[in-house]
């Protein structure tokens, strides 16, 4: 076991154009470290085919920047994984953790080193990995140093290997990119793939691969998944299998879940409550807004008032879905209230996330953001819009605003439901 943490560090100290020449029984941490040296040192362009090896294209722009995988500028120059491009890019999140301001040691010349492949304090300014102090952001100089700090604690990285399923998973895939831009870069990686294999291997075998699945970024690249096999044996394989079941099961429990939601929304748009707000949004009639006893404008049917909120406030008034008035005074801020009214944000439950306002069941309340108050009506039942007027079309597709929130009331817990998987 102790061969996997060697393996990552010695693939850093190559020279950046040496072929990797691992014995089997070399030590797997140092093969891999020495593999990582040589892909941070240098310019990092794929080599043309034509030289005979057996590359493997991969669809990210990626490079190692002292052990930590990172982007291109624009010139093809590989930037530190503390720009701020690099750390907020989507796939180099795969690879988590990203240098991201968490990771930041609080000194000029102090650099974090990945802790998936070095290692880390249990507490301290180190707890997040090993913090080196170099003159410059360079990235050999940051990979020799990191290497240093490893050594003395390589056995208890590898003992964190053996428990963390999550950790492991970070450091198969993250070890399968190396390998990719290795054979990207031109050289012969076969022993160097051979090395890193022997060394996950014992690792693995102390977790069930499913284990490892929830760990895994599944928006991987098929290169990355085709190299994680020829590290494990059958991993990337396994875990394409998992997405598609995963994928299988979602839509399924969606289908399901998504028919007695229907059943209870209906139940709510035709209940009598519903038909109590429609019944005064219906209604022309005036209301007075304040102590003062200032009259506000008649609702009308077709002409708004500039009282949007207030009109729906005394429509849900009217069909006892609030005890008291609501005290909100601005449409957009709406939510909340209806929230604690135990109404249900449809937009915001799987399955109905593409709703609209065109969409909305009958009854449903909805909350537009825009303009300095936003905006908030009812879907009638003769599929009008009623608020302080009634309209035949949702306020959105006259003037810009943007639902927020289409609401319904319906029960906390409806029975048969069934968990969703998460993507």
């Amino acid at each position: 076991m102790k061969l996997v943490l060697t393996l990552v560090l010695s693939v850093f100290l190559m020279n950046s154009y040496a072929e990797v020449d691992i014995e089997p029984s070399a030590d797997v941490h140092d093969a891999l470290m020495d593999a990582m040296q040589a892909r941070s040192m240098g310019p990092q362009e794929v080599s043309d085919t034509s030289n005979g090896v057996n590359q493997e294209a991969d669809d990210t722009d990626t490079c190692l920047w002292g052990g930590w995988i990172s982007t291109r500028d624009d010139d093809g120059k590989c930037l530190p994984p503390f720009a701020a491009s690099v750390f907020n890019d989507p796939y180099i999140a795969n690879f988590s953790p990203t240098y991201s301001a968490r990771m930041r040691c609080g000194a000029r010349t102090l650099y974090r080193c990945n802790p998936v492949l070095f290692g880390k304090a249990d507490s301290g300014r180190d707890a997040n990995g090993y913090c080196v102090d170099i003159p410059e952001p360079d990235s050999a100089l940051l990979m020799t140093a990191c290497r240093q700090a490893a050594e003395a604690n390589s056995d208890k990285h590898l003992k964190s290997l053996q428990e963390n399923p999550e950790l492991l998973a970070q450091y198969i895939t993250q070890s399968a990119e190396i390998a990719v831009q290795c054979r990207q870069g031109g050289q012969t990686c076969t022993d160097f793939i051979e090395a890193i294999s022997k060394g996950v291997k014992p690792a693995l075998s102390c977790h069930e691969n499913s284990a490892l699945f929830p760990y895994i970024n599944s928006t991987l690249s098929s290169s990355n998944l085709s190299m994680i096999d020829q590290l494990t044996g059958s991993l990337g394989t396994e875990y394409n299998s998992y997405l598609s079941s995963l994928l299988q099961n979602r839509t399924a429990a969606l289908t399901h879940n998504r028919q007695l939601m229907d059943q209870a929304i209906a139940q709510y748009s035709n209940s009598d409550q519903v038909r109590r707000m429609y019944t005064r949004l219906n209604q022309n009639f005036t209301v007075h807004y304040n102590r003062s006893r200032r009259r506000v404008g008649s609702k009308t049917r077709g002409r708004s008032v500039g009282r949007c909120l207030m009109y729906t406030k005394m429509a849900l008034l009217s069909g006892n879905f609030f005890r008291s008035y609501p005290g909100v005074g601005a449409a957009k801020n709406f939510g909340p209230e209806l929230d604690r009214a135990g109404f249900t944000n449809l937009m915001e439950t799987p399955g109905f996330e593409d709703m609209t306002p065109e969409t909305a069941p009958e009854g449903a309340v909805i909350v537009y953001s825009g303009g300095q108050y936003g905006h908030i009506e009812v879907k009638m039942s003769d599929g009008s819009y009623g608020s302080d007027f009634n309209s035949s079309s949702p306020i959105s597709s006259r003037i810009a605003r943007t639902p927020i929130g289409i609401y319904v009331k319906i029960p906390d817990t409806i029975e048969g439901m069934v968990e969703v998987p998460n993507e």
